[in-house]
Formats: structure tokens, sequence, C-alpha cells
């Protein structure tokens, strides 16, 4: 499990690396993606209960 841990530890710094490169324009278009992804996969009844209300 340990071994697991670290490549997970890998792969975070080798993003973190990834995106600290990132110009403006390409973080604002990850981070689109990134919540439009995440709204797409909300259940029904979390976007009927008013997802993001305060937004």
């Amino acid at each position: 499990m340990d071994n697991i841990s670290s490549l997970r530890d890998f792969y975070i710094a080798d993003e973190l690396i990834r995106i600290k490169k990132l110009t403006r324009y390409e973080l604002v278009q990850e981070l689109i993606e990134f919540k439009t992804a995440e709204i797409e996969s909300l259940d029904e009844d979390v976007l009927l209960n008013g997802y993001g209300k305060g937004n």
C-alpha cells in the first residue's frame, strides 16, 4: 500500500508542476472543463435542490 500512496503523491506533485506552468487562459479553460464535468455528473436530486445556490 505504501507504493500506491507514493505513486499517488508523485502524480499529485507532477500535476502541481504542470498547473504552475499553465497560462491564465489555460487555467480558466481547465477550470471550466472541470466544473462542467462536475455539474454534468450530478444526480437529478442535487440539481433540483439548487446546486450552486449563492453563486
